[in-house]
């Protein structure tokens, strides 16, 4: 195995890690239609939670 490939396989890895973390964290992999998302969508949605939690959490400590 040479350099080129030992990289591309430690990428791959580390994809697949990073996938099996938001399969961990409930974001899903493909959308209503049964398109899968790419890695970045997959985040884009993650962030859009905890912005959304986030913006929940200050809305209800104004309301006290």
């Amino acid at each position: 195995m040479d350099i080129k490939d030992n990289q591309i396989m430690l990428l791959k890895e580390d994809l697949e890690c990073a996938h099996l973390y938001l399969d961990d964290k409930k974001v899903p992999r493909q959308d209503n239609k049964g398109e899968t998302y790419s890695i970045v969508g997959r985040i884009k949605q993650l962030e859009s939670r905890m912005i959304k939690k986030s913006s929940d959490l200050e809305t209800e400590y104004l309301r006290k």
